[in-house]
């Protein structure tokens, strides 16, 4: 479009008038089909001849987004809402639509202050129902007008109302909030940010909201809840980025399409085993194989990492429990792990367990867990139940307190996480021989006491009174569903 604008600047100059009717004829029917781009208005004939190219023969919506980009000019301020009757109101008509479907700054509707007028209230209320906060109040404190500070006035106490039934008041809570520490911080900020994320991946933010701007928004926001310990919800999130991707995506360049591949590969690499660990104790491993099947085909396993489940699988299976049999799986599970994974050092560490027990192989696999905790929780639990069934089948024995305090410390690390019961239990307690005078001992019965209470209502006052803390975390598996009510 910019260069059949310049040629028409040119035409205008050097033809003649008969020549420069029949150019001009041309132009405004290549203007009608040419792709779209938006060409600076400096004159009144280049406005007249979009007007007459695009406005009159039923291109008004494009004619109007010119217009719009156009509105730094004072000129065409004026001609639209002063010198052409009906202009005005059209336009004003058209803005919802196009605000709506496209990312606008605050400041391109600067104008909107300046024109305002009484007849244009009915226009101006359409228009001011779709915007954000953040475009209402840049544009409120721009206006003395008391009419269209009333119309900004109630749009905000409509957009506040709808943020605290939608968050829950989580956003506009002014009291400090309760600290909740986990691996990945604060849980009441990991939340908080979750939220934000989520309001900032809406569709009307972005140009394409299948472009790869918003996917990158959108991956922050399932890490975040993640991160929030809130794992079926990120699978939720994966899921629905993942179907965007395949069916939707407009994303051309390659490198930013390798760039989201790899991200949600790695995403689901921690998450898919996690959730399936917490949904199936008893076959984690076939549910995630058949979570990556049947939701997210595109994407092939780590075969190395899923057999952590086997593992813990192994930990579980009364067929098990009888001490040969158990160390022949367990030495035949670090084989074939040290053939798929040469880098792990906790193949190693459990085959030295096996064969010779001792402190430092211990401790390597206790190290090995706490390493993991962040990127692959999955196998740091399943390493840590590793170890504690060696304890149960008395293959190995407790005689290093830091190797019981790091054991312990990465439990109570998945749980303040993600407060699940797998992660924090009666038989895991009984397990690591605590001292009656450990804080880490006293911390582990307020949990355990806490999961099997069946109230809601924790005690205050005696003998099992719990820290605000723990009371929190239980609250909260139950209200979000990892813990029975």
């Amino acid at each position: 479009m910019k260069h059949l604008v310049e040629e028409f600047k040119q035409l205008h100059q050097k033809e003649q008038l008969f020549d420069f009717w029949q150019q001009e004829l041309r132009i405004r029917q290549q203007l009608r089909t040419s792709s779209f781009s938006v060409p600076p208005i400096d004159s009144e004939e280049t406005l007249a001849l979009l007007k007459r190219a695009l406005y009159y023969p039923g291109y008004k919506d494009r004619f109007y987004e010119i217009i719009f980009h156009n509105l730094n000019n004072i000129s065409i301020i004026k001609s639209l809402f002063q010198t052409a009757p009906g202009w005005g109101e059209n336009f004003l008509s058209f803005l919802p639509f196009y605000i709506y479907h496209h990312p606008i700054k605050p400041q391109d509707l600067s104008f909107l202050v300046n024109v305002y007028q009484e007849k244009y209230q009915n226009y101006y209320t359409r228009i001011i129902n779709i915007l954000d906060h953040e475009t209402i109040h840049y544009l409120a404190n721009r206006t003395a007008n008391p009419g269209l500070k009333q119309l900004f006035t109630q749009r905000l106490e409509v957009l506040e109302h709808e943020k605290r039934n939608i968050h829950y008041g989580l956003l506009e809570h002014q009291e400090p909030l309760a600290s909740l520490p986990t691996i990945w911080g604060d849980k009441a900020h990991l939340m908080i940010d979750a939220l934000e994320q989520w309001q900032k991946s809406s569709p009307e933010h972005f140009r394409d909201p299948f472009g790869f701007e918003r996917f990158k928004v959108l991956l922050a926001f399932a890490q975040s809840l993640f991160c929030s310990g809130l794992v079926e919800d990120t699978l939720a999130a994966l899921l629905n980025i993942y179907e965007d991707y395949l069916g939707q995506s407009r994303i051309l360049d390659l490198e930013a399409d390798a760039s989201l591949y790899r991200s949600l590969e790695k995403m689901l690499r921690s998450t898919v085993p996690l959730f399936s660990l917490l949904q199936s104790t008893r076959k984690p491993f076939e549910l995630s194989q058949n979570l990556y099947q049947d939701l997210f085909s595109r994407f092939v396993p780590d075969r190395a990492s899923l057999e952590y489940l086997t593992l813990y699988e192994i930990t579980k299976n009364p067929e098990y429990r009888s001490r040969n049999k158990a160390r022949y799986f367990l030495l035949y599970w670090a084989d074939r792990m040290r053939e798929l994974r040469k880098s792990d050092s906790f193949p190693v560490c459990l085959q030295e367990m096996m064969q010779n027990p001792g402190e430092i192989s211990m401790l390597g696999a206790i190290d090995a867990a706490g390493e993991r905790l962040n990127s692959l929780p999955h196998e740091s639990f399943a390493i840590l139940e590793g170890v504690r069934f060696l304890i149960k089948m008395k293959v190995l024995r407790l005689t290093d307190a830091r190797i019981r305090d790091h054991g312990q410390k990465h439990y109570l690390d998945l749980w303040h996480w993600i407060p699940h019961p797998l992660f924090v239990n009666r038989d895991i307690f009984l397990s690591w021989e605590l001292n009656r005078d450990n804080k880490t001992r006293h911390q582990w019965e307020q949990i355990i006491h806490a999961q099997e209470a069946t109230s809601l209502t924790m005690p205050k006052s005696g003998p099992r009174k719990l820290s605000v803390s723990i009371h929190m975390e239980v609250l909260l598996a139950r209200l979000s569903g990892v813990m029975p009510v």
